[in-house]
């Protein structure tokens, strides 16, 4: 990082003087050892700063990355996708190691349309640790439901059907007519649904 940028915004987050606010009662001033502040308006262009090295580093190792605040996705495509995926999960561990982040083993996840490549990627091994990362058949992404499988699996949309069943028990008992309890329980669960996909040539 450039350090005209790198030592004013270290200057300011040193000597910033916070206080927590609960209700109206404004606590004492103190400063916090370290991070960035939440709700701080240079959060988002830092993680951007620190994030555009990791950027070129996927490129150049033939994976798409994309990145939204701190959540990270890279895809690969073609001949070699397991070797890529590999490479740049790798890669990608080293390089917020060497940083200083840490990685959140637990909200990692690969993914597969093909079964074989889907195998060896649940069973691969990333660290000496003998670190493990799921292999998913379906997740969401930006609300939409990616199903990588032959199957009809739309657990997103099964969800949203469910989540309402186990209000009716309820309902049932209210002293309301069914036309009541059925707008009410329109009212709680059914919200629009969005799907969508990335075309790859």
């Amino acid at each position: 990082m450039p350090m005209r940028i790198l030592e004013p915004y270290f200057a300011y987050i040193d000597n910033l003087q916070i206080r927590f606010q609960i209700g109206k009662t404004v606590g004492s001033e103190h400063r916090d050892r370290c991070s960035i502040p939440q709700g701080c308006p240079f959060s988002m262009t830092m993680v951007s700063l620190i994030l555009k090295p990791w950027i070129n580093y996927m490129i150049e190792l033939g994976v798409e990355p994309r990145v939204l605040a701190d959540d990270l996705m890279v895809t690969a495509t073609g001949e070699g996708n397991q070797t890529k995926t590999i490479q740049a999960m790798q890669a990608s561990r080293q390089y917020f190691h060497d940083i200083g982040a840490k990685v959140a083993n637990n909200k990692c996840f690969t993914f597969a349309t093909d079964p074989k490549v889907r195998k060896n990627l649940a069973g691969f091994v990333w660290d000496k640790q003998g670190t493990k990362i799921p292999n998913v058949k379906s997740f969401r992404d930006l609300g939409a439901h990616m199903n990588l499988t032959t199957n009809a699996n739309g657990a997103t949309l099964t969800a949203r059907i469910k989540k309402p069943r186990r209000w009716l028990g309820d309902l049932s008992g209210c002293p309301y007519p069914e036309r009541s309890n059925t707008r009410l329980l329109c009212a709680i669960s059914c919200r629009p649904l969005f799907m969508g996909w990335k075309s790859r040539a």
